[in-house]
Order: C-alpha cells, then sequence, then structure tokens
C-alpha cells in the first residue's frame, strides 16, 4: 500500500512539472517575437485568445471593444507588433523585454489602447481599439523572467500600458451578453495579478535580425 501511495505522489509530480514546465518545440530562428509578426496573444489563465471585432461599447469611450475568446479559429484574434510611436522597427527586430510596443487589431486595423473609463462589467479601466496609432495606444512589455532579455513566445509577460500604467487584464466570471455572447471582458488593472499574465501561442513570424547590443 506504501508501495502504491507513493507511486501515485510520483506521478502527481510529474504531472504538476509538466504543466508547468512544458512548451511547444520551435525553431530556434522563430522563438523570439519581432516586429511585423502578426500574433495570438492567450491569456494565462483563462486560456481566452485577446480578441477584437466591429462592435462599439454602448458606454465608456463608445470606441470598438476588446474581449476574450475562446474560439481558436477566429481571425480576429490577430495581432501584429509594431514600435513605440515615432520609432521605426524594422521588420525581424527582436522585442526587448521592457520595450515599448503598440498592437494593431490586423482586421479592422485599430490599435489597441487603454483610457480612464469603467469597463462595462467589472468597473476596471476600459481597454479597447482605437484609430489613433500615437502615445494612447503604446504598452509596456514586462518579461515575468527577470533574467530574460527578450519577449520570448510561450512565455508570460504582462502588458502595461504606458499612459495610466494599468495591466491589460481578463476575468473568466465577468462575460457578455449579446450581441458577443459568452465572450470575457477585457479590461485594465492597476496591480499585478495572475489574470493579467499573456503568452504568445501562434502566429505568423518573421525570423530575428542581428542585435548590434547582443
Amino acid at each position: 500500500m506504501k508501495t502504491l501511495l507513493l507511486f501515485l505522489l510520483s506521478l502527481i509530480t510529474l504531472s504538476y512539472a509538466y504543466d508547468y514546465s512544458h512548451y511547444t518545440d520551435i525553431d530556434p530562428r522563430f522563438e523570439t517575437v519581432t516586429c511585423s509578426s502578426t500574433i495570438k496573444l492567450q491569456n494565462v489563465v483563462s486560456g481566452a485568445k485577446l480578441h477584437s471585432h466591429i462592435v462599439r461599447y454602448g458606454s465608456g469611450s463608445g470606441e470598438q471593444s476588446v474581449t476574450g475568446f475562446n474560439e481558436n479559429d477566429d481571425s480576429n484574434s490577430y495581432w501584429t507588433v509594431t514600435g513605440k510611436y515615432g520609432d521605426i522597427c524594422a521588420r525581424g527586430t527582436k522585442i526587448k523585454c521592457g520595450s515599448i510596443i503598440r498592437l494593431q487589431h490586423t482586421d479592422t486595423k485599430k490599435w489597441l489602447s487603454s483610457n480612464n473609463f469603467q469597463s462595462p462589467l467589472s468597473g476596471n479601466g476600459e481597454v479597447n481599439c482605437i484609430d489613433s496609432d500615437k502615445e494612447d495606444s503604446e504598452w509596456k512589455v514586462e518579461c515575468l523572467d527577470r533574467k530574460a532579455k527578450y519577449w520570448i513566445r510561450e512565455k508570460p509577460v504582462r502588458f502595461i500600458h504606458n499612459k495610466t500604467g494599468n495591466r491589460l487584464c481578463t476575468y473568466m466570471n465577468y462575460i457578455y451578453n449579446d450581441p458577443i455572447r459568452g465572450q470575457m471582458e477585457v479590461c485594465a488593472v492597476s496591480s499585478n495579478n495572475i489574470q493579467s499574465q499573456w503568452k504568445v501561442m501562434e502566429g505568423f513570424f518573421f525570423s530575428e535580425q542581428n542585435d548590434d547590443n547582443n
């Protein structure tokens, strides 16, 4: 009986380690997120993809809404990575941890942003998509691995809105009804939590350019 219990405990331990250490085999040339890559961002806790569509908020800013969506094959969950406003970020340039970036919604061409309006369901900061590609659409990439130099695919990061200082977040218990039934609210929160962690799981990637600062 004791041997059986030890065996079962070992299986549980291995399963736990696997859940937190598994990463898909990635070609080393494409393991770093680079400028002009088109990506899907998945929330670490809910598994929902960062998503937008031609549906405006009925309150707050009235801008294009942003949600978390679990559907894997929806093209409205693709975002293109660009650099800080006014800077040229050449295609294939590796994104360093701590960099200021912008995310353009691929289908509608609007830019991920946030503001001081309250989000419709949770009352946190509103996250939306806007026409302007200036400072309001800038986000800081915060790598959770403090030793990391670059934003690496499948490893968790946070996005901090450069103007408000709030973190991109989604909660599984805040769900919309029609016309976007079943989609989760995406909001911006003032402090770190596990729901504000995101990772790149799929997309279209450009190979890395040489970095003279390596």
